[in-house]
């Protein structure tokens, strides 16, 4: 379940340490050798979303282009992913680990390969990655607005958001 993180100021435990390790993450000056052009906003930036549960992932889209998101693209298998890449570079990309039984390893293997900064999504701990992939970020459902505002904050430290962590 996602939460929109306007109505409440209480995180768990959890929520706080990613918090905390994005924080780090923007100090350090983002997640990826990507960085934002001089000129970029966030109405330029195009996300990729890969999310299995539909519902999910128009709550994310939504979440994106309430934060200023220029453009959203939904895919539901790592196949409409990978075509999706086909057809557009995203400039960042959300993705959910299992897929309806099905990694999203492959997607994150394109998305490295270009050098697109992305964070993985699940409802898991982080000893559900494989070893080549166990040092990328997760971000741990359920979360809230500002933990994707803060994901695009890192991985684009001067483009600058919209919702701001208390």
């Amino acid at each position: 379940m996602l939460h929109d993180g306007l109505s409440a100021d209480i995180a768990s435990p959890r929520q706080e340490i990613q918090r905390q390790e994005i924080r780090r993450i923007r100090e350090r000056g983002g997640l990826g050798p990507r960085r934002a052009r001089p000129s970029m906003r966030r109405s330029d930036m195009r996300i990729l979303v890969v999310e299995d549960e539909a519902v999910i992932g128009m709550l994310i889209e939504d979440i994106l282009l309430d934060l200023g998101c220029g453009c959203v693209d939904l895919a539901t298998s790592v196949e409409s992913a990978l075509e999706s890449l086909e057809a557009a570079s995203p400039d960042f990309a959300f993705l959910d680990i299992n897929l309806g039984g099905t990694k999203s390893y492959p997607v994150a293997d394109v998305l490295k390969s270009r050098d697109i900064p992305f964070v993985f999504l699940s409802a898991y701990a982080t000893h559900g990655l494989d070893t080549v992939h166990a040092g990328e970020k997760i971000l741990q459902k359920p979360f809230f607005a500002r933990d994707l505002d803060l994901a695009l904050d890192c991985a684009f430290p001067f483009v600058g958001s919209i919702v701001r962590a208390a």
